[in-house]
């Protein structure tokens, strides 16, 4: 939020990684108060140089940048609110591959992705009545994403207008009404050119580079309004209940998806320590993608995706500055679109989801964060489950930062995150037709984990405090013992030697900062 102050404030901020800076505050007298930002790596500055010196088999030239810029006005004592925000991202990144892949023959040269987005938004806030608010939000915008890989290619363009409205009226003590409209409309143009996906259990038809692409040139439009109400009942003293519902209309697929839901909370205990009980159902609706109802690479009759939701909660206070909580949670997968085939998927996901916090007090903060599930998924309800591509067992996130004095403070984050999955591939038989070898794939999708992730990252910062601002510079160390973490595995033209790739090694990041 923009400070309510009358002076400019803004900051700049340099290291390894990338650049940003931010400036906010008043426009002189006329009640009007903006922020401008905006950021932009330059990995790419030293890592295409030291990847070429290197003699790597790639070059790389990762790039990202983002920016925002915001208006904002109040009037009548604070009972009205108006904002316009502006912003967007923009990542990519080109790798030219040096050498012929020689399981994929058909891949080479160029491989690049990017993703671009950008928006314009409108959004005003105002208490019509004591007991009437008014929520009107709308925004426009653009959406890139550009894909290629050898001669294959994908570039979608939308443009997608957002707009919404919420009424909430106070109906009675304790009981509110939230009512609002939303609505999702994008053209769009998408130039593809890819081998469609294998069917399930069924073996890809020689190499990816190989395989016989298809084409599909088009212009279309998503098509998605929505409407909700939920209720929101306070009866007694701690006491929180929202049952809602809202319902969905997809273009794609001419239908209406309606999803029930009602979240609850319960104070146990309201005085210190508090003791808080928490719990939702829901059921929600996910419509198929545009390329999955392609009149070229989808299936016609699609409908959506269907999840119900189960969590049940508590939150402890421990000490004044420690807290407690945990989650248990059951999803249940219905009427999942698998490719090539239709709506038949289904699985479910369960886990526990624990947080230990520490506030903020004048010398320390920080939290343990450890996450517990399992996802699985089958093609259908003859077929046998298997572990969901992004599975993970278990997720362990430390974070904490102490103020040693004078200026001086110190942080770390450490994290062990279960390895992705992976599917092995066996020894592979010589394809005429694409001149390579194709490996086998008998083994089950997903039926091998990759070593497990474990990262500490340290940052050590120092400050100056002086009469127009303040200046600190500081030292990010990230995978401070230079964990040899697998992010993939690759193989030889004939699958008989298997390499795992590794992520970045140790890489010291200095930098500073200006606050005025």
């Amino acid at each position: 939020m923009v400070k309510k102050d009358k002076k400019i404030h803004g900051l700049a901020q340099a290291d390894l990684i990338d650049a940003r800076v931010l400036a906010q505050g008043p426009i002189g007298n006329t009640g009007w108060n903006f922020a401008v930002a905006g950021r932009r790596s330059y990995v790419d500055v030293w890592l295409k140089p030291a990847l070429e010196a290197g003699g790597a088999g790639v070059s790389t030239a990762p790039v990202y940048y983002d920016y925002q810029a915001m208006l904002q006005r109040e009037w009548g004592n604070g009972k009205h609110n108006v904002r316009f925000f502006f912003f967007g991202s923009d990542d990519r990144l080109s790798v030219l591959v040096k050498s012929v892949n020689g399981s994929n023959p058909g891949v080479g040269g160029n491989v690049t992705l990017g993703t671009a987005f950008y928006r314009f938004q409108a959004r005003y806030v105002g208490k019509l009545s004591p007991d009437t608010e008014l929520r009107v939000t709308a925004a426009v915008g653009k959406d890139a994403l550009d894909f290629s890989l050898g001669d294959n290619f994908f570039v979608l363009t939308s443009y997608p207008i957002n707009p919404r409205a919420e009424l909430t009226q106070k109906i009675t003590q304790g009981v509110r009404n939230n009512f609002g409209l939303d609505m999702l409309y994008t053209p769009y143009s998408v130039d593809v050119r890819l081998p469609p996906p294998p069917r399930p259990g069924e073996p890809p038809a020689g190499p990816f580079g190989a395989r016989p692409p298809l084409q599909e040139q088009s212009t279309d439009t998503i098509y998605r309004p929505g409407i909700y109400d939920e209720l929101e009942l306070t009866p007694f003293k701690g006491t929180r209940i929202i049952p809602g519902v809202r319902l969905d209309y997809t273009k794609d697929t001419k239908s209406w998806d309606v999803q029930p839901r009602v979240t609850a909370r319960q104070e146990l205990h309201s005085e210190f320590p508090k003791t808080t009980l928490k719990g939702g159902i829901g059921r929600f609706a996910q419509p198929p993608q545009p390329q999955e109802t392609n009149r070229v690479f989808g299936i016609p009759g699609l409908t959506s995706n269907i999840a119900n939701h189960y969590g049940l909660g508590i939150e402890q206070e421990i000490t004044r500055q420690i807290e407690f909580s945990t989650e248990g949670y059951y999803r249940q997968y219905d009427q999942l679109v698998v490719p090539r085939v239709g709506n038949v998927g289904e699985g479910h996901a369960m886990g526990l989801e624990t947080l230990l916090r520490y506030k903020p007090d004048a010398r320390f903060f920080g939290f343990i964060a450890y996450t517990l599930s399992r996802s699985v998924r089958r093609d259908g309800p003859d077929q046998p489950e298997r572990l969901f591509a992004f599975d993970q067992t278990h997720i362990l996130t430390a974070v904490g930062s102490y103020r040693l004095g004078n200026g001086w403070e110190i942080g770390g984050r450490y994290r062990v995150v279960s390895g992705s999955m992976v599917t092995p591939q066996a020894y592979g038989f010589y394809d005429a037709t694409s001149g390579a070898y194709v490996p086998l794939t008998s083994f089950p999708p997903n039926s091998e984990r990759n070593p497990v992730f474990h990262q500490l990252d340290v940052r050590i910062d120092k400050a100056w405090v002086y009469s127009w601002g303040r200046l600190s510079m500081y030292l990010d160390i990230y995978n401070v013992y230079n964990a040899g973490n697998v992010e993939g595995v690759s193989y030889n033209y004939n699958s008989t030697l298997r390499t795992n790739a590794t992520g970045l090694p140790i890489l010291p990041s200095f930098g500073m900062r200006v606050d005025l």
